[in-house]
């Protein structure tokens, strides 16, 4: 498929004589339709200067770039207005005007030598804020607006001309998390229905996993290309190095987020086992080790109990083993318990939920009790994490409510929910060598 977007040999520079500073040197790039590509680097590296000559809003002083089959490098005034009006733009201080509504806004996109009449490009504003989830604020000012409400509004703005190319600087630099990762969705949902190119600027790791490219500019040069995922494992492997830092990564996501990140990560570390040498086991063991921890340490927020564990079964299926049980924010408790016995262990030969209480006499005692640290057990849910043919892949736990009460139904039918979501990541988390795993961390 032939590039939408294609940078040759680009240079530039700002200043003259002892003052001249090289931001960009030969820089080449392609970017095809449909494809979603991520630029990042240092401050100062050149990437907001290259994303503005990719759009025409600066002159080309060496090199090529063409967009959508249109030379930039001595191009007029007049053909380069002409393009602009092909390309969406959003910039971090999305740059709208104050005194307009966040329809008007959108609607002066629309404004040039394809501009629709009034009464359509009013329509089409309505629509593409529909589409952002803005339908409530269509008469609001930006100053009634939250900073992400804003954003949506740039968005928006982009989006109203449906453009062939996207060039984003920093869209989601001053969001929180979840509102950053809305306006990524957003324009990804844009990628999938319209197949534009996306070309975006950012230092937020939290986004990097939606690239289908990312190009790492240094020293006014490329120095790396690589995928999104590949990147975004390197960040997970990297924070386990620093032992802990995956469980940091993970405690503020919500669920389907947190499942990503751990399936992500999980899968990386099985590819990784498959090129390891003579010293697989102990490293596969240590990924295992990191992974239940903080499963166990996130199950213990979202159900805000007192504690939490995560098992996988042993090579011949007869002992639940973890190296992160009973998690109370603290070191995880390695414990090791029988298929049959006590609420994980019955869960995982019943296949099925398993929901015990002392207050109706279910739950007599678990076999790890000894080692709940003061933690008298009055209620206890645990769900197997049934692979797809069947087998066990492992168990997860909670152990009583903090609020002091029972579990509820929908409590007992989300623990479920999140079972199933585990399937991929507890499949491979078997432990290489039994005596191996037992020893590690």
């Amino acid at each position: 498929m032939p590039a939408i977007l294609s940078i040759r040999g680009v240079s530039h520079a700002y200043g003259d004589g002892p003052t001249r500073r090289q931001v960009l040197d030969g820089v080449s790039a392609e970017i095809a339709p449909g494809e979603i590509v991520i630029v990042t680097g240092p401050s100062g590296s050149g990437k907001t200067t290259l994303l503005t000559l990719a759009g025409g809003l600066r002159s080309l002083q060496a090199g090529s770039i063409v967009a959508m089959g249109s030379e930039l490098y001595g191009a007029s005034y007049d053909a380069l207005v002409t393009l602009r009006e092909r390309i969406g733009f959003v910039f971090q201080a999305h740059n709208l005007l104050p005194a307009l509504t966040a329809r008007q806004n959108v609607q002066m996109a629309l404004r040039g030598s394809r501009a629709p009449a009034a009464a359509e490009s009013r329509k089409r504003a309505i629509e593409v804020l529909g589409a952002v989830g803005l339908e409530q604020h269509l008469d609001s000012y930006p100053h009634e607006l939250s900073g992400g409400q804003r954003q949506r509004v740039a968005i928006a703005r982009a989006l109203v001309r449906n453009p062939s190319i996207v060039l984003a600087d920093e869209p989601t630099a001053s969001l929180d998390r979840q509102s950053g990762r809305a306006i990524v969705d957003l324009l990804h949902t844009l990628v999938d229905r319209h197949a534009c190119a996306i070309l975006l600027v950012t230092h937020d790791n939290r986004i990097i996993d939606v690239a289908d490219r990312i190009l790492t500019l240094e020293d006014g040069q490329l120095s790396s290309e690589h995928s999104g995922l590949a990147e975004h494992t390197a960040l997970v492997l990297s924070a386990l190095q620093r032992r802990g830092d995956l469980q940091r990564l993970a405690m503020p996501l919500d669920s389907s987020d947190f499942v990503s990140l751990v399936d992500g990560f999980s899968r990386e570390f099985t590819e990784l086992g498959r090129t390891l040498d003579a010293a697989r086991d102990d490293a596969m063991a240590l990924l295992v080790d990191e992974t239940l921890d903080t499963i166990a340490r996130k199950l213990r927020q979202i159900f805000r109990a007192e504690r939490a564990s995560a098992y996988v079964p042993d090579r011949e299926g007869r002992m639940l083993l973890s190296p992160a049980a009973l998690h109370n924010g603290a070191d995880g408790v390695r414990v090791s318990i029988p298929v049959g016995e006590g609420p994980a262990g019955l869960a995982a030969a019943r296949r099925d939920v398993v929901h015990q209480s002392a207050a109706d006499g279910t739950l007599t005692s678990l076999p790890h009790a000894g080692a709940l640290r003061g933690c008298a057990p009055r209620d206890v849910l645990a769900a197997p994490v049934l692979a797809a043919d069947g087998s066990v892949a492992g168990v997860i736990e909670v152990v009583n409510r903090a609020a002091g009460d029972a579990f509820t139904a929908a409590e007992r039918q989300a623990f479920a929910d999140v079972a199933v979501s585990l399937v991929p990541v507890l499949s491979r988390c078997v432990p290489p060598r039994r005596d191996n795993f037992e020893r590690s961390g």
